[in-house]
């Protein structure tokens, strides 16, 4: 029953699904937190939309530069669609791979959106 709903994520460029080789929805996985930062980032800003470089600067727990989540995690954080998830040192944490519960997938839609003031 879910096919033509995936298929609207992926032809509005809001996801690339599981895996690009072959392409795949997956639609029984649960969602990380990177992954819904990516959703919540291009549904605010538009498909097309590339955050800047990460900087490594804002999470305790994602300093790498070179992993695709960090910039998205950035921005997600800096739009405000995606609270920290704790904080270490002083300093907020991502917590990139812990799954998503429907009540922070429903707070980023609304908060990406702006459908509460």
């Amino acid at each position: 029953w879910g096919q033509k709903w995936a298929q609207g994520l992926l032809n509005a460029g809001l996801t690339a699904g599981c895996s690009a080789s072959p392409l795949l929805f997956c639609p029984f996985d649960a969602t990380p937190r990177v992954q819904l930062a990516v959703f919540g980032v291009r549904l605010r800003h538009g498909s097309s939309f590339v955050p800047p470089a990460a900087t490594g600067t804002v999470f305790a727990d994602m300093t790498d530069t070179n992993y695709f989540g960090t910039k998205w995690a950035e921005q997600a954080y800096a739009d405000g669609i995606i609270p920290a998830c704790g904080t270490s040192g002083g300093k907020p944490m991502f917590c990139p791979g812990d799954l998503v519960d429907r009540a922070l997938a429903a707070y980023t839609v609304v908060k990406a959106k702006y459908l509460l003031p």
